[in-house]
């Protein structure tokens, strides 16, 4: 019968050390996305989600209200109760209608002639990568 050792955290953070340093390379590579990324869109993210919790209107300093703004979002307001019902209509409507009318396009565009289907290939995906060319 075998019997499993506690695990040593020190030498496991140790190891993992370790390893970042010897892949400190890849890391130094990923670091400017990783700045960029944090810059750009974590950051707002949290700001956003945190004067959500406060009453602001660019004139006066953010007065907090916590929940308020969700309650009165939710439970109050109707536009908002509708957009997200359209929203969800919308979605169940056009995202498996879209699959599979690309489905029966590609099948159909598959059952052509060779050129004919080079061109129309080329017709559909000419927008996409034209628009790639000018950056």
């Amino acid at each position: 019968m075998s019997v499993m050792a506690k695990p040593n955290w020190k030498n496991w953070i140790a190891m993992k050390w370790a390893e970042v340093r010897a892949n400190k390379t890849s890391y130094l590579f990923l670091a400017p996305f990783g700045i960029f990324f944090f810059i750009f869109t974590v950051f707002p993210v949290l700001i956003a989600i945190g004067l959500s919790f406060t009453y602001y209107n660019m004139l006066e300093p953010p007065v907090w209200v916590g929940w308020q703004n969700y309650l009165r979002l939710f439970l109050a307001d109707d536009v908002f109760l509708i957009a997200v019902k359209n929203t969800f209509i919308f979605a169940a409507i056009t995202g498996p209608l879209s699959y599979f009318l690309c489905l029966i396009f590609a099948w159909m565009i598959n059952e052509l002639q060779p050129k004919l289907r080079a061109f129309l290939t080329l017709l559909f995906y000419a927008p996409s990568i034209s628009g790639n060319l000018f950056l």
